[in-house]
């Protein structure tokens, strides 16, 4: 049956009382904050009191403008606070001036987000971004990203930046020993730089302590990709020289032709002594 005026409500609502024992004085607490004197109705020996003018209420207090008596009838009827669990208004929308959220929100279904979202929300389950997503802060996401598809191949799950120390061991004296790595999925790139004050008891013909561990790719008898960018006091006369990452290892060791032509085996070639001074950079597969 159709209805004229607003649409009956859907649930039950009643309102909450409290009530006080006066003091004598003038000076109360709520039982829960409200913003405005009208928002609660004062009865003192059953007779309704003036908002604003026989008492105040702003949050927890409520003043009195004359003193209430222990022996006086003396309650709160609390106008917007009902005591149900309600949904919203029938067909009404929920928007920023009908909604304020202090605690966690749970939704069950589809949920259509328009405009900005702040804070640090958490999401469980699958995110659909439909558009252009922006973020200023940090990403964090653990179990790695999918680009393109969703499969194994697809998936960067590592990211790495840092610091190694490339030696030669033994007891080498160095004027410089500086090494720096980007580690991205299982591709390595190496920045270094030895430069060898005393030679001593160290190895002369082989770097170690790469970050990560060479891959064994036996397919191709190649691990890697090399460029020297400076060399300089080497024990051999050289017209090139190129760093080989060692399979299943953490060494450099390197090929290099001769002056005079030919090319030499890197297993055992003699390139470092007092004075040698290198710079290069080295990609390489791990895992």
């Amino acid at each position: 049956m159709s209805t004229l005026g607003q649409k009956p409500a859907t649930q039950h609502v009643s309102t909450e009382k409290q009530s006080i024992t006066g003091n004598g004085g003038t000076s109360y607490t709520l039982q829960q904050s409200v913003s405005q004197a009208s928002d609660i109705e004062v009865f003192v020996n059953n007779t309704r009191q003036e908002p604003a003018v026989a008492y105040n209420a702003s949050g927890t207090t409520l003043t009195m403008t004359g003193a209430v008596n222990s022996s006086d009838s003396f309650y709160v009827i609390f106008q917007g606070k009902a005591i149900q669990t309600a949904g919203l208004p029938v067909d009404a929308a929920i928007t920023a001036s009908t909604m304020s959220l202090s605690e966690t929100l749970s939704v069950t279904g589809a949920t259509t987000l328009t405009g900005g979202v702040s804070g640090n929300p958490a999401f469980s389950g699958n995110v659909t971004v439909g558009g252009t997503l922006v973020n200023t802060g940090l990403i964090t996401a653990s179990a790695g990203v999918a680009i393109g598809g969703t499969g194994s191949a697809n998936t960067l799950d590592d990211y790495e930046e840092g610091s190694w120390t490339p030696s030669l061991g033994g007891n080498t004296v160095y004027n410089s020993q500086v090494g720096k790595y980007t580690k991205v999925g299982n591709m390595v790139t190496i920045v270094c730089n030895v430069y060898v004050n005393t030679q001593g008891t160290g190895s002369v013909s082989q770097i170690s302590g790469l970050p990560f561990a060479v891959s064994n790719i036996t397919e191709y008898n190649a691990n890697g990709d090399s460029h020297v960018a400076h060399c300089a006091g080497l024990a051999q006369n050289v017209s090139s020289i190129t760093p080989a990452p060692m399979k299943n290892a953490t060494t450099i060791r390197f090929f290099y032709i001769a002056a005079g032509g030919g090319n030499t085996n890197a297993a055992n070639s003699n390139v470092f002594q007092n004075g040698t001074d290198m710079y290069f950079t080295c990609t390489y597969r791990t895992g």
